[in-house]
């Protein structure tokens, strides 16, 4: 242990350091620079710049795009494809530059809580660390938030409380994760205000200053999040959807044992080192602080309570991620990254100051290490370094684009963010079928009539080939694509097999997966509509369907009929009337998956009629926290009455409004509200109409219609008609 604070580094001794810190910070960026270059975004890296691409697109609060974290990723990483080009690299440029950042930092906390060889050591050994080049200088949150977590800590050193505040909130505002680092920090605060003269005033009133200007400094960050999050379409969608995601109520974690999920992070931190005899050394270091607890010698040196902070730290952050709540992902422990290294590199530097004889041995053990770790890091890079399947993803979709410019859809059973992140302004469309490839045959039936691809890696290639021949089968066969120029992935085409449709008098349709072939009449006909309007449903038997006039021929002059209770989007229609006059119709797309597709017509319209609590139900289902929910057509406007849940209580809620059409979405428009009686301000009306739109959200394009006006039918009717008309040619 060290008997006494060191003395200050001699001038010469600090150019070493400081030309030493320089030297790794320049290897390490080159390094990280490089690396940034050498695969496609991937998984959450194309999650988030989907979100940059939205924000230089113009959606600057990102209002009509799923946040799952905090804003300041989002903006930064807009701002680096701002200046260098969407590209993968610019991706991770954020992540790569507060990477860099944490090692000065880490360099800086080691020096004034330690020494300065410690902070170098430390600094050195997050640099050639494995588990830190994973999960860092990356297109993700981690390494942003862990440099604004040692901001705040760097902040703390200095007596700089509010600053400190500020840069902990900013850490907030990039990953709630942070938020497990809060006692870590406070701990760190308590522990400066500790040194500080006895005669500021009792300790309660101490602890409650240092609490009040710590948070004073969060709170600027604190407020641009909050205005930030009720501006979304869902409100504080960060944290909601979070919360709601499945990892958590659905995980493999939920079956795990304590003892096994310890194990499991125990094993992780085993990984900030290249091998593990280096992490049997940290693990020794933690251990040695929490048995010799600290005793200040001077108020100005810090090492033993901070290590003795940092150790406990360490242990209670693994051991509460063991509970149940917690899932497995081991990036999880980024914020342990600093403290680990921190404590790994004080042990041999406080024995090589406890034991002045013993410096060589320990300069040459903490080389070795280094050297060692770094060996470690290059055989990961080398298997890092490879081609991945992900890096094919941007080249199937550049491909598609020019073989089928009108548009297209990309299969894929796990490239889902890839491809979305991909095909931005472009007109191929994304499917994740996750893992569930089974589905194909089915799904590709649904979208007869459009170019539809499949993208596999070559092990799902491998495993899935001949089964999913036999599953699209007999309406599909892959058809492989080797124009595309992929590297390790495998492209195919689904490509529709000849002879289904109408032909002459006859139409070959599929029935239960059999191709069957009949005259083609308007019973037939009418058979095969209903089925349609169903959804493809052959056993929904409360469509009901009537002609009111049929031609049965490839070419029909007019096409019109009734039908009553059928599936419009998300809910189902009382009735509706269609008529057509010349349509063009896909009767492939009807013969097989059950989907009635017009290519244009010379004339073309409909009425859909849709109760009242039809509308109701899905507004319900969409708004969990309303319960109860009503919709009342009436001559002044439409009005809108629910009990709100908040905790215990049901609260009334009366809304008064109209309906608008604005393309393919029905829009409620309030003018008033009321909450238990007492009035609803404005901004408060703007928030429930974010909450509720679109009230009705169809999409008749395969139809060869659009919506073209709105009737309400008052009471007893309660009901919306929605007039649509056919699209112009």
């Amino acid at each position: 242990m060290i008997a006494a604070p060191p003395s200050k580094p001699s001038a010469s001794r600090e150019r070493w350091l400081l030309f030493g810190l320089a030297a790794l910070l320049c290897a390490t960026g080159v390094f990280y620079g490089y690396a940034a270059t050498r695969h496609a975004a991937v998984s959450d890296e194309a999650v988030f710049g989907r979100a940059a691409l939205a924000i230089l697109d113009g959606d600057w609060s990102l209002s009509h795009y799923r946040v799952m974290k905090p804003p300041i990723v989002y903006y930064l990483q807009a701002a680096a494809r701002a200046v260098l080009g969407d590209s993968a690299f610019a991706g991770r440029l954020p992540g790569i530059l507060a990477t860099l950042g944490c090692l000065a930092l880490v360099f800086r906390i080691g020096r004034r809580w330690f020494d300065a060889w410690t902070g170098l050591l430390a600094a050195a050994l997050l640099a050639v660390s494995p588990f830190a080049f994973e999960y860092m200088p990356v297109g993700r949150t981690d390494a942003v938030m862990l440099f604004f977590v040692l901001l705040s800590v760097d902040f703390l050193g200095a007596g700089r409380l509010g600053w400190a505040g500020l840069a902990y909130g900013l850490a907030f505002c990039t990953k709630q994760q942070s938020a497990f680092s809060f006692p870590l920090v406070m701990a760190l605060a308590l522990l400066v205000e500790a040194e500080r003269p006895a005669g500021d005033g009792s300790w309660p009133r101490r602890i409650r200053r240092v609490v009040w200007t710590f948070f004073k400094g969060t709170l600027p960050a604190l407020a641009v999040l909050l205005l930030w999050s009720i501006g979304e379409k869902i409100p504080f969608a960060w944290l909601v959807n979070e919360l709601q995601n499945k990892k958590y109520s659905e995980g493999a974690h939920l079956t795990w044992t304590y003892g096994r999920k310890l194990a499991h992070w125990l094993g992780g931190l085993g990984d900030f080192f290249a091998y593990w005899p280096l992490a049997l050394f940290a693990a020794a270091a933690v251990a040695l602080v929490l048995f010799s607890l600290p005793r200040r010698r001077a108020k100005t040196w810090y090492s033993r309570p901070a290590s003795a902070i940092l150790a406990i730290f360490v242990c209670l952050f693994v051991l509460a991620h063991g509970l149940r709540f917690f899932t497995l992902y081991l990036r999880f422990l980024v914020p342990l990254l600093p403290w680990v290294f921190l404590l790994t590199a004080w042990l041999p530097v406080a024995a090589a100051r406890r034991w002045k004889t013993a410096v060589p041995a320990v300069a040459l053990l903490a080389a070795a290490g280094l050297l060692v770790s770094g060996y470690g890091l290059y055989r990961d890079f080398e298997a890092w370094d490879r081609p991945w399947p992900e890096d094919d993803v941007p080249r199937a979709v550049r491909w598609i684009t020019t073989a089928a410019p009108t548009g297209a859809i990309l299969y894929t059973r796990e490239f889902g963010p890839e491809v979305a992140y991909a095909n931005w302004r472009t007109a191929v469309e994304s499917r994740q079928l996750h893992g569930q490839l089974e589905k194909l045959g089915e799904v590709a039936a649904e979208r007869v009539g459009r170019e539809q691809f499949l993208l596999l890696s070559a092990a799902d290639d491998a495993a899935w080939r001949d089964q999913l021949q036999s599953t699209l089968a007999p309406l599909f066969e892959l058809q492989p694509v080797a124009a595309a120029g992929l590297a390790t992935a495998r492209l195919y085409r689904l490509a529709m097999r000849p002879g289904t449709g109408v032909q002459g008098e006859e139409i070959a349709y599929l029935d239960y997966r059999e191709l069957k072939r009949e005259p083609f009449t308007c019973e037939v006909l009418g058979r095969l509509l209903r089925q349609a309007l169903a959804g493809g449903a052959a056993d929904d038997f409360r469509v009901g369907f009537e002609w009111q006039v049929c031609e049965a021929t490839a070419q029909p002059v007019i096409l019109a009929w009734q039908a009553t209770d059928f599936p419009v989007g998300r809910m189902r229609a009382l009735r509706a009337a269609f008529y057509y006059d010349t349509p063009r119709v896909d009767w492939a797309a009807l013969a097989l998956p059950r989907r009635w597709r017009v290519d244009g017509a010379r004339e073309a319209r409909a009425e859909f009629v849709i109760s009242g609590a039809e509308l109701a139900g899905y507004a319900g289902r969409k708004n969990k926290n309303l319960d109860e929910l009503k919709m009342t057509f009436e001559p002044e406007g439409v009005r809108i009455t629910a009990r709100a849940k908040f905790g215990p209580w049901r609260i009334p809620v009366s809304i008064r409004g109209s309906l608008a059409l604005s393309g393919n979405r029905v829009l409620y428009e309030p003018d008033q509200a009321r909450i238990a009686s007492v009035g609803m301000p404005s901004f408060l009306l703007a928030y429930a109409s974010r909450l509720m739109n679109p009230v009705l959200e169809i999409d008749l394009f395969a139809w060869g219609l659009r919506p073209a006006g709105l009737r309400l039918l008052a009471a007893p009717a309660n009901a919306l008609v929605l007039v649509t008309q056919g699209i112009p040619e």
